[in-house]
């Protein structure tokens, strides 16, 4: 049978979305420390200059997508999903509803001071914007999240590792671009990470250091 890590990053490489700890361990018949311990090995495996991926992670669940210095590479060569450039109403809509989710859109049009259906139109039609629930509330009106693509572009391990809003603004304005799909083919030929994730969640934590951030030397 092949190692740990080499049957990590062939499970890592074929699967369409991130996978949990938990779903590792269990599929592989193993603990979630022996597996977390795969993990770390395969991220400190990444960290030579040859390779051209890296292990991430997103609240609890790990994929690989390519380092940005191969980036400029790969657009050259393949063909790349097409990115959008959103107006500067839906990067303030957006910045709101990370900052204020669970949110509605009368709360998020009471801040603005503007209608904000077409611009959650456009965010939900991009994959960045989603709907949770209805709130308990007279109306039950619709309530408002970011999406799991939204962490992945900012490249972000959960909520609770959102920037101070100034530069999250900052950045929506200066990026003004975002993938448009999840496709697994975005992530591991278009997809460029700028920053490392910072901070890490439980499941993360049992393969500390499986992130650029959390390096042990």
């Amino acid at each position: 049978m092949p190692e740990l890590t080499a049957l990590l990053e062939g499970i890592l490489f074929a699967a369409p979305e991130p996978v949990a700890l938990e779903d590792l361990a269990s599929g592989l018949d193993l603990s979630r420390e022996e597996v977390a311990q795969g993990l770390r090995k395969l991220h400190y495996q990444y960290q030579e200059e040859n390779r051209g991926l890296r292990l991430k992670a997103f609240e609890g669940r790990f994929t690989l997508t390519n380092k940005a210095e191969v980036s400029r590479a790969i657009n050259q060569v393949l063909a790349v999903p097409k990115q959008v450039s959103l107006t500067e109403a839906s990067l303030e809509t957006l910045a709101i509803v990370a900052y204020h989710q669970p949110v509605t859109r009368t709360e998020i049009e009471e801040i603005r001071g503007v209608s904000a259906e077409q611009t959650l139109r456009t965010l939900s039609r991009h994959n960045l914007v989603t709907e949770l629930g209805r709130r308990e509330q007279p109306g039950n009106p619709i309530e408002y999240g970011t999406t799991e693509e939204f962490l992945y572009h900012f490249d972000l391990q959960n909520l609770s590792h959102l920037p101070d809003r100034e530069e999250i603004r900052n950045r929506l304005k200066q990026e003004g671009e975002l993938p448009v799909s999840q496709e697994t083919a975005s992530r591991k030929a278009g997809a460029e990470a700028e920053n490392s994730p910072a901070g890490e969640d439980d499941s993360s934590r049992e393969a500390g250091g499986a992130r650029e951030n959390n390096e042990e030397g």
